[in-house]
């Protein structure tokens, strides 16, 4: 049974993982602004942009589905907490 063959632009993966990278430093860097404009909101990051943000995360990314489908890969989605959390490995 042939499946087919996938073929990758090497090229393409790199630049997108390179761009994630990016937005997410970006928001990293601007997480104290985001915090007093999106308090408790999910936020999606695109060239270093806010370009969606939500208080719930699957109408986040339902939207981000519709208006990005070629990008929405390379998209970095971070939720912006007014209070630290705490994490339990």
């Amino acid at each position: 049974m042939n499946h087919g063959t996938i073929i990758i632009d090497e090229q393409e993966v790199l630049r997108g993982l390179r761009s994630f990278e990016r937005d997410c430093r970006w928001i990293d860097k601007h997480n104290e602004e985001l915090k007093q404009i999106y308090p408790d909101e999910w936020v999606a990051c695109y060239e270093e942009r806010i370009v969606e943000h939500d208080a719930s995360l699957e109408a986040l990314v339902e939207r981000l589905w519709k208006k990005y489908p070629k990008e929405k890969k390379h998209i970095a989605v971070e939720f912006i907490a007014t209070e630290e959390i705490e994490m339990i490995l």
